[in-house]
């Protein structure tokens, strides 16, 4: 298993690699990156610009000043957080399962969306992988209450919030709705059982240790490791944008997230919508499913009112999408008899599989 991930992360870190410097920066792309080379670079012309993403800014000047300036170096940053998402799944083998897990990776690592958005330096990466964390420490501490994992939940969405750029806050809102609503759908049939698992988070969460982590990570990262002190502003930056993407429309093309999932991702978004029609079907849908399914419907009405996405932030569909595309994955894989469901031979799976690869 381990040996496929590292196959898995070798593989991701090759196809976004390869010929980076051939494309040109985009406008986007240029701006943050010209933000970052004024500052480590003495005499650079020009005033200074605030980066409209922490992480991405400091990433960018510790590339710049180990690698020099160019376009590898600019996406560097971008290039290797999208490493982090597709491997992402190792942290849930427990909930989804060794197998599922290791499918899910596996689509995400040839995922168009996420593998554009990190070749073309899109901060929205850096908002995935801050959100995977989250959900990830939110699970652990709701399931062991170390404080360890409610520190590491409120650095995640500081990070997520503050430092990633500013759908950061829309996909910190996407969240906190689903767990909601999935919580909502969960009753409890053990009160008796269940009950040592619903000890209050006031009395059990780090709070103090938690809000000054956060501080210091705000500090440190903000002021890339305190030698810039008004990189501090790129998280205000951040967080003017996402108000402002309510407002102000970046492009022509409403829904723009919803539209780009589905063009670039077809297939991705068939096998999702085939994942929950089987559950439906089936009469059997867990906490994660809900929590996957309400994250997908959140994530197309962001879309909606959220008139200053980017394409990148198609990315608020296609993961949870494939998350539950690997649900179908998984079943075609190992079953072995006649379908219960839809009544279709085990051969079809096969079948099915060559035409979409063709």
């Amino acid at each position: 298993e381990w040996i496929a991930y590292l196959a898995i992360a070798v593989l991701a870190l090759v196809l976004r690699l390869a010929e980076l410097d051939t494309v040109p920066l985009t406008h986007g792309e240029a701006r943050e990156a010209l933000a970052a080379w004024r500052i480590v670079t003495p005499g650079a012309a020009g005033d200074p610009i605030t980066a409209s993403s922490v992480l991405n800014f400091a990433a960018q000047s510790l590339a710049f000043v180990t690698l020099g300036g160019n376009e590898v170096a600019a996406r560097l940053g971008t290039v290797l957080a999208g490493v982090g998402v597709v491997l992402l799944p190792i942290l849930f083998r427990d909930l989804l399962g060794v197998t599922r897990a290791l499918i899910f990776s596996l689509l995400l690592l040839v995922s168009p969306v996420l593998l554009a958005a990190s070749r073309l330096g899109s901060p929205a990466v850096w908002s995935m992988l801050a959100a995977g964390l989250l959900i990830w420490t939110v699970w652990r501490f709701q399931a062991t209450r170390l404080s360890g994992y409610g520190v590491g939940a409120v650095l995640a969405l500081t990070a997520l919030i503050a430092l990633a750029e500013s759908g950061g806050l829309i996909l910190a809102l996407i969240l906190a709705g689903a767990a909601i609503l999935t919580i909502l759908t969960n009753p409890i049939e053990n009160e008796e059982e269940d009950a040592p698992k619903r000890e209050s988070w006031t009395r059990s969460f780090p709070w103090i240790g938690a809000m000054g982590a956060s501080a210091l990570l705000v500090v440190i990262v903000g002021t890339s490791f305190l030698t810039y002190p008004a990189g501090l502003g790129a998280a205000g930056a951040a967080l003017e944008g996402a108000v402002r993407g309510f407002f102000e429309r970046t492009v022509s093309q409403p829904m723009l997230p919803t539209v780009t999932a589905i063009f670039y991702e077809p297939f991705t978004v068939l096998l999702g919508m085939t994942a929950i029609i089987l559950m439906l079907r089936a009469g059997t849908i867990s906490a994660v499913e809900r929590f996957l399914i309400v994250w997908v419907i959140m994530g197309i009405f962001a879309s909606l009112v959220f008139i200053g996405a980017q394409p990148a932030h198609a990315l608020w569909l296609t993961v949870p999408l494939t998350a539950l595309a690997s649900y179908t994955a998984y079943h075609c894989a190992v079953t072995t008899t006649q379908d219960k469901v839809f009544g279709i031979p085990p051969w079809a799976r096969w079948v099915t599989a060559l035409l979409m690869i063709g």
